[in-house]
């Protein structure tokens, strides 16, 4: 992976490399919860939740479809139809996948732009993650953003600890990992962020060009709530 060669590289410049962490966004949030998820008020899952991977979110959302069918009659109509009923419910699963993907980055007003039935099978995936003890991934980045802003003592000890934070291809990341990024350094935080917005190839996972305009507002605002600090620009006109 792109997080281990880097460790490898720093490992091979740096006889103190063992000591900065380098890690993807979830890999970060993973940590973050199994140290602190049992301190998020009203949070059903606990530290040993296990994280869910596409095929079982997938069984999940297709289990979730055929309650609301069977709620409104369709799956009594689909029962007569069998293999085909239930490829029909693999591919709505599928799609439903990718829509409750988009749904997860989006704020609440946000959401009210879809359907009543995406709305309430995301309702329904939600409630069978929460009794199955387990998270997705981008369940990971929400409740570690959560985490920091609605628990002090966690943001005290995780700022601490992350006083200077880079991230490498900023312009593939999304608006929900840019939240855990702003959580995680605060206004105070030392950050170096590396990119090119001509390069973004990840819109259709979430990834949005319009976080460095949002890292340039947030960052590079009032200097005097910044101790005096400001976003310094370096562009890089040469490919090294």
């Amino acid at each position: 992976s792109a997080a281990k060669e880097m460790r490898e590289r720093l490992r091979a410049a740096l006889p103190a490399a063992d000591r900065i962490e380098v890690a993807t966004f979830h890999a970060i949030a993973l940590k973050i919860c199994r140290a602190f998820l049992d301190q998020l008020p009203g949070e059903a899952a606990t530290t040993s939740f296990r994280v869910l991977g596409s095929a079982q979110a997938l069984e999940i959302l297709r289990d979730a479809l055929s309650e609301q069918d069977a709620r409104s009659g369709a799956s009594a109509a689909g029962a007569s139809i069998g293999a085909e009923y239930e490829a029909e419910l693999k591919a709505r699963a599928r799609r439903m996948h990718n829509v409750m993907r988009r749904m997860k980055m989006e704020s609440a007003a946000e959401r009210r732009g879809y359907s009543q039935e995406a709305t309430s099978v995301l309702a329904r995936f939600q409630e069978i993650c929460a009794e199955r003890n387990v998270l997705d991934f981008s369940d990971l980045i929400d409740r570690a953003t959560r985490l920091l802003r609605e628990v002090p003592r966690v943001r005290k000890v995780l700022r601490s600890k992350h006083r200077y934070v880079l991230v490498d291809e900023f312009q593939d990341t999304s608006t929900q990992q840019y939240a855990l990024l702003r959580a995680l350094t605060g206004d105070r935080g030392s950050v170096t962020v590396f990119g090119d917005d001509d390069q973004s190839i990840f819109g259709f996972q979430g990834a949005d060009v319009g976080n460095f305009k949002r890292f340039l507002r947030d960052y590079g605002g009032d200097a005097s709530i910044r101790g005096g600090s400001s976003v310094t620009v370096v562009n890089l006109e040469d490919n090294y």
